[in-house]
């Protein structure tokens, strides 16, 4: 089903508190590797239970916004998918407990900004 939205380049899921993952695949369907190949923009906010974005590669994401996901501990990201990353808006409590590799996580860095009252 993904293929209907390889055109897709921002994605905004809101106030959705029983989510926990939010692209579903199925590994006989959804086999190919770049899944939403013109997904430029993520904004999640208010998603408690979320655990999960979307398993796969992202490209060509460039900008993330994150508010209260305190169970999503892995972005899906690695080195060789962060190159096109400019911007991460997130609580700053959540990004010190994300899980990333230290060599990740200082390239990143100098993309995160604490996210504030006029960006929710």
């Amino acid at each position: 089903m993904l293929q209907f939205f390889s055109k897709l380049e921002d994605l905004i899921v809101e106030d959705c508190p029983a989510i926990e993952e939010i692209i579903f695949q199925d590994p006989v369907v959804d086999s190919g590797s770049d899944k939403l190949p013109s997904l430029k923009r993520l904004k999640l906010h208010y998603l408690p239970r979320l655990v999960n974005i979307m398993k796969g590669v992202w490209s060509p994401l460039e900008d993330i916004s994150l508010y209260d996901c305190p169970r999503l501990k892995n972005l899906g990201i690695d080195s060789n998918t962060c190159h096109t990353l400019k911007k991460i808006k997130a609580e700053n409590d959540w990004w010190e407990d994300l899980d990333l590799q230290d060599t990740l996580r200082l390239r990143l860095q100098a993309h995160f900004t604490p996210i504030c009252d006029n960006d929710l």
